[in-house]
């Protein structure tokens, strides 16, 4: 009963996620929207393969779904910093050195 309840709440989480991903775009006129809707998406992915990994039986697609939600997981607070650094308009502080600090997947 409850883990039914728990995949119902994390789907509906899923698509609330990518609309607001996917509204945000014609909205909003700062130049912030398009790496908004990456980490709306990245939040997305990360909320969707742990619900893929709570529904799994296998152990195997357990630890695949795991890899995935932390892919998901960090991009998502990667996007999420340069995403506050251009919406405060601080765009000094987001040069091709912070961005290449900032991006590479966690091992």
């Amino acid at each position: 009963m409850l883990r039914d309840f728990l995949l119902v709440y994390l789907f509906l989480a899923v698509l609330l996620t990518a609309h607001c991903a996917t509204f945000v775009m014609p909205w909003s006129k700062g130049g912030y929207r398009k790496r908004f809707s990456f980490v709306c998406f990245a939040v997305a992915l990360y909320i969707f393969a742990y619900l893929l990994q709570i529904v799994s039986d296998r152990l195997e697609d357990k630890l695949f779904w795991n890899v995935i939600s932390y892919i998901g997981m960090a991009y998502a607070a990667a996007l999420w910093c340069s995403t506050v650094v251009l919406y405060v308009k601080r765009d000094m502080f987001l040069s091709k050195k912070l961005s290449v600090a900032f991006f590479p997947c966690p091992c």
